[in-house]
This record gives structure tokens, C-alpha cells and sequence, in this order.
């Protein structure tokens, strides 16, 4: 993304994530650099297998993270979007024309919205006194190729 460089900078010192979290068989705190690498090969990953196995087939990306800027709660401010999401609306579009649904987490308001053809939910349980939006069993069951990150590429 175009404001990563920045980002990567200011990472370490704005988010709580970078103190609790720790990485490596070295048990290393977790670095921006490593966020970046994951979330580049995360994205190669679901770029290449995003693709349906026949015409009839759902594909269903899940991440962590938001790739799309819409699910960004701006009341937070500008300063910490790109820890937040990504803009990847015209990648996604570009490259994902067989995805269907993409369910994220991290941030912790609900959405739902489209990208192009992609309908995006973002459900997260989030802290105490936050509530999802869908109460359990409301969402309607989707079957489908799930891109699941954790077979391969990176995690996001």
C-alpha cells in the first residue's frame, strides 16, 4: 500500500501489538517488517488460488485483516488506518473475479458492504460492550472454496 513505508516506522511505537505479541523460535517481539512480508505473501496467496474449481462454486476469502479501506473506522483517525486495513479495493477487483464473500475480523465495528461483486462482512466479537451485528445463527450458511491462509503463503 502506498502508505506503508511510514507505517512500518511508526508501527512499533503506536500499537499495543508490537509490545504483547512475539514471534520466532527466538521468542522475539513481533516487528512491522514481518507484518509487511506476511501480508505480502498473504496476499500473492489469495491473488493465485482465488480462482473457481467449476463454474458453480462459491470461492469465500477469510483474513484477519481488512483489505479494503470501507471497514476502516475513521473516528479513530487518519494516523491508523494502514494498521487497521488495507486499500486493496482495485487489486481485489483486478485479480479476484471469482470471489464471492470476504469475512475479516481485527477491526472491532461491524460492516457490510461490496467491493465490485465481493460482499464484504466483518462480524467481530470485539471487547466487552461491543456486540456483533448479527446475532449467532443469523447469517445465512455459505458453502464454498475457502481460501484458508494457514495451507500455505501467509498469515494475515
Amino acid at each position: 500500500d502506498k502508505q506503508a513505508p511510514l507505517a512500518i516506522l511508526q508501527a512499533a511505537a503506536r500499537m499495543n501489538d508490537y509490545n504483547f505479541i512475539r514471534e520466532g523460535e527466538e521468542y522475539r517481539k513481533l516487528r512491522a517488517s514481518t507484518v509487511l512480508k506476511d501480508h505480502l505473501a498473504a496476499k500473492k496467496f489469495i491473488f493465485e488460488n482465488s480462482k473457481k474449481d467449476h463454474p458453480d462454486q462459491v470461492v469465500i476469502v477469510v483474513t484477519h485483516h481488512s483489505p479494503f479501506t470501507q471497514s476502516y473506522d475513521s473516528s479513530r483517525g487518519d494516523g491508523f488506518f494502514p494498521y487497521y486495513a488495507s486499500s486493496l479495493e482495485d487489486e481485489f477487483i483486478n485479480n479476484c473475479p471469482d470471489v464471492s464473500y470476504l469475512f475479516h475480523g481485527h477491526i472491532h465495528r461491524t460492516s457490510e458492504y461490496n467491493v465490485g461483486n465481493i460482499k464484504v462482512i466483518c462480524n467481530p466479537l470485539g471487547y466487552p460492550r461491543q456486540w456483533p451485528m448479527y446475532p449467532p445463527g443469523h447469517l445465512e450458511q455459505i458453502t464454498g472454496k475457502i481460501i484458508d491462509l494457514g495451507d500455505k503463503g501467509g498469515q494475515e
